[in-house]
């Protein structure tokens, strides 16, 4: 694999090094447009005499310029259908309120079942080739299981 820097201005993530989950550019174009502002890069959706699709084809964003919410799944690695990325690297706990955090507790608990109740053994099988990586803070685990036990952590804190 080739190393895939962030294409957030600023930002010195690089997929190679920093084990963070990266993100393509949508399609739709008013999204991609909302993306490539809060890349620094509206220049890009402002000229006429390129195909926007083919510039960014092979830009990335990497999560931590996702808040919590705009995730689809606890591990961090798909988006909502809607998740526009922010400038900033994202503070977890900045802009939550009593309503957010009382869903993260939710899907804590929720993870809790999860890791109670799934076949690990079938699901270790079918991600042999995927490395089992906290999104959070780039720890690689032998086991699902054991990543979900890690992630588990890092819903509580």
């Amino acid at each position: 694999r080739k190393s895939i820097p962030c294409a957030i201005h600023g930002c010195g993530s690089n997929f190679m090094i920093d084990n963070l989950t990266f993100f393509r550019f949508p399609t739709e174009p008013e999204r991609l447009e909302k993306w490539l502002i809060a890349a620094g890069r509206k220049y890009l959706a402002e000229r006429t005499d390129i195909n926007i699709n083919e510039a960014v084809k092979n830009l990335r964003v990497c999560s931590k310029h996702f808040a919590f919410k705009m995730f689809a799944t606890i591990t961090r690695n798909r988006l909502v259908s809607d998740a526009i990325p922010i400038h900033d690297v994202w503070d977890e706990n900045a802009d939550l309120d009593d309503d957010e955090i009382a869903t993260q507790i939710n899907n804590s608990i929720d993870a809790k079942k999860l890791l109670d109740t799934t076949d690990w053994s079938s699901l270790d099988d079918c991600h042999d080739e995927l490395p089992n990586l906290c999104s959070v803070c780039g720890k690689t685990f032998d086991t699902m299981k054991i990543l979900f036990t890690h992630f588990e952590k890092h819903l509580k804190y």
